[in-house]
């Protein structure tokens, strides 16, 4: 609990930091007074002069502000500063010390990022250690075995770039290039345009039918009361054949199995040197794609082969800042085509994860090592960035579209804009804080 707690706090206390260094550092750049620099909101805890601007450390942790002359349209301002106020800039100089905030957050994601694969990041080979029959990744011709080395134009070099990967190509025919054990590449296509809401998450690889474990065709478990272990099935049992048709794979039972549900199968069941007969039949389950039947059986992990698929990913500097690079593009660009399909219904806001959220995954990246936690901090930084820059009234994007806007007409917009533009946009935030909070409580706390 205190490693979550720090962890999260150390973030958002970075990561504000250098959200409103941005804005200070270009704001002083371009001769705009800076007069108070602030970590957090409310009654300052810790206060210090440097020069023109006071630094301060609030009470509430969550947020920050850079306060410039000129901000407060009914301060009075002497003749000899009226050309250091943020007011009397010109726009283009306005939208760039508003912009510069999100751009730190982007910017500090690309390095950290680009740490994490300097220092070595522990991943999972992009091999396909088992495919569910009649999946997208079985009908484009994937086998168990193969890696996947390219997916939509990206080179994969690990399971999370392969998720991430996937994720940006949702909705689309995309290539996949694949190389066998053997060592042969071709191509093969990957069928995304009928793919649901429901695959926009982290288990989308799951959800496609693909996962990086290779399984055995030995049963591990058998459920307490289920119709497995009232028909005799044991744990080390080898399923050979079902229904008189061999079973090569434990995915091919999966699909046998999911077809039959209350129908009798026939099982051919190898338990030590014995060959059985054993009967038996799926219960009924009801699940996303409809009825399935059910064994109630879980399988043997292949454990020799999954630990020759993991290894760690490390970089020389140039490769670790393009890739970290390409993966905050990528993120970004996920990240809005993500939110806009929220906006139109199209995706569950669900996704939504707040303060809760975030404190857990610190806690959990904290706990599981550097690299974990530069990536948590990298994800972090890269949110703020782009929820920054949405033309939303009171975040930096909707500052960014008054001064687009004052460019264009050539003078500012009335106040009455500005302040009912503040209604909205604090109603909406508060409206995104409360889903996010709801969302948090059903996510991480039971009941």
């Amino acid at each position: 609990m205190l490693l979550t707690l720090v962890s999260f706090l150390f973030a958002i206390g970075l990561l504000v930091t250098v959200h409103e260094y941005g804005h200070y550092r270009i704001a002083k750049t371009l001769g705009v007074k800076v007069l108070t620099f602030s970590i957090g909101f409310g009654k300052p805890l810790l206060k210090w002069q440097c020069g023109e601007t006071q630094w301060q450390i609030a009470a509430i942790p969550l947020g920050g502000f850079v306060r410039m002359l000129g901000e407060d349209e009914d301060q009075s301002l002497l003749p000899i500063e009226s050309a250091r106020a943020f007011n009397r800039q010109h726009p283009l100089r306005k939208m760039a010390i508003v912009v510069a905030g999100p751009l730190a957050n982007l910017v500090l994601a690309w390095l950290f990022f680009s740490a994490a694969l300097l220092i070595g990041v522990d991943s999972i080979k992009p091999v396909a250690g088992s495919i569910r029959v009649g999946s997208p990744m079985a009908i484009s011709g994937l086998h168990i075995g193969d890696e996947i080395v390219r997916l939509g134009g990206r080179d994969v070099l690990s399971w999370d770039d392969l998720r991430l990967a996937a994720l940006t190509e949702m909705g689309f025919k995309t290539q996949m290039m694949v190389r066998s054990p053997d060592g042969a590449e071709h191509d093969l296509q990957l069928n995304l345009r009928k793919t649901g809401e429901e695959f926009f998450d982290a288990n989308i690889l799951a959800r496609l039918g693909l996962t990086p474990i290779p399984l055995l065709n030995r049963i591990a478990q058998v459920e307490s009361g289920s119709v497995a272990a009232q028909a005799g099935l044991q744990a080390g049992d080898s399923i050979v054949a079902a229904n008189d048709n061999p079973i090569a794979q434990w995915e091919s039972l999966q699909d046998i199995v999911a077809k039959n549900p209350g129908r009798t199968m026939h099982l051919s069941v190898r338990r030590s040197s014995d060959l059985l007969d054993i009967s038996v039949t799926p219960s009924l389950d009801v699940s996303s794609v409809g009825p399935i039947g059910r064994l109630g059986v879980m399988p043997q992990v292949d454990e020799v082969r999954f630990t020759l698929q993991k290894f760690t990913l490390q970089m020389s500097l140039f490769p670790a800042l393009q890739r970290g690079g390409q993966k905050v593009w990528d993120l970004s660009s996920l990240t809005f085509r993500l939110i806009g399909q929220m906006l139109i219904g199209k995706l569950s806001s669900r996704q939504i994860s707040g303060p809760i959220g975030m404190a857990s995954m610190a806690g959990e990246s904290a706990g599981l090592g550097l690299t974990a936690y530069l990536q948590y901090l990298a994800m972090i930084s890269l949110s703020l960035g782009v929820l920054n820059l949405l033309p939303v009234p009171v975040l930096d994007g909707g500052h960014l579209l008054y001064h687009s806007a004052e460019l264009v007409r050539g003078r500012p917009l009335p106040e009455s804009w500005f302040i009912v533009g503040q209604r909205l946009g604090i109603a909406l935030l508060v409206g995104l804080m409360l889903l996010a909070l709801y969302n948090d409580i059903h996510r991480f706390i039971p009941g």
